[in-house]
């Protein structure tokens, strides 16, 4: 599902995690395992579908995200659901980790949306474009960990999980 096409890439892993009791693998190794195991998909977990939606929300109101999230696979929407809540549980503890929101936010953003490939239309776009539009999906990850109840609740998890009429294949015998 979401993936396999990054799994029959080969790819090998930089970092080792040693199994060995007496020195185990830190929060920090598994963060930066993560990161760069969300960092090497071959499509951001946001989806480059996104990318212009989440921007836009990003600069305006990264509330309105919210619906746009619907557009996501399931595969991705309960990947992101999970890791929303994961770092939802670890901003709750910012004053023993320093790591709040905002921080996870700058982090991870990167990684969970960059923008598609280079085309002749995105090297003229205005300078530091690029820059403002990293600031804004920071802002709207941001707020999907700030809000990661509300925009992933059990009405939402419902609704997403009903396909959309004439979403199946009906396989036709030989």
């Amino acid at each position: 599902m979401l993936t396999h096409e990054f799994d029959s890439l080969g790819w090998t892993p930089v970092i080792s995690i040693s199994s060995d009791p007496q020195n185990p693998p830190t929060p920090f190794d598994m963060a930066a395992l993560l990161k760069m195991y969300l960092g090497k998909l071959p499509e951001p977990l946001l989806s480059f579908e996104l990318y212009d939606k989440v921007v836009q929300a990003g600069l305006k109101d990264p509330a309105k995200v919210k619906n746009d999230l619907f557009c996501l696979a399931p595969c991705n929407w309960n990947t992101l659901r999970t890791l929303m809540a994961l770092l939802t549980r670890i901003a709750a503890h910012a004053s023993t980790n320093g790591m709040d929101a905002a921080n996870l936010a700058m982090v991870l953003a990167p990684v969970l949306l960059w923008p598609p490939s280079s085309t002749s239309e995105s090297k003229e776009k205005e300078e530091g474009s690029d820059v403002r539009e990293a600031m804004a999906i920071q802002e709207v990850v941001q707020y999907l960990i700030e809000n990661s109840d509300d925009v992933f609740s059990k009405s939402n998890f419902t609704s997403i999980m009903v396909p959309p009429k004439n979403s199946f294949t009906v396989l036709q015998p030989l």
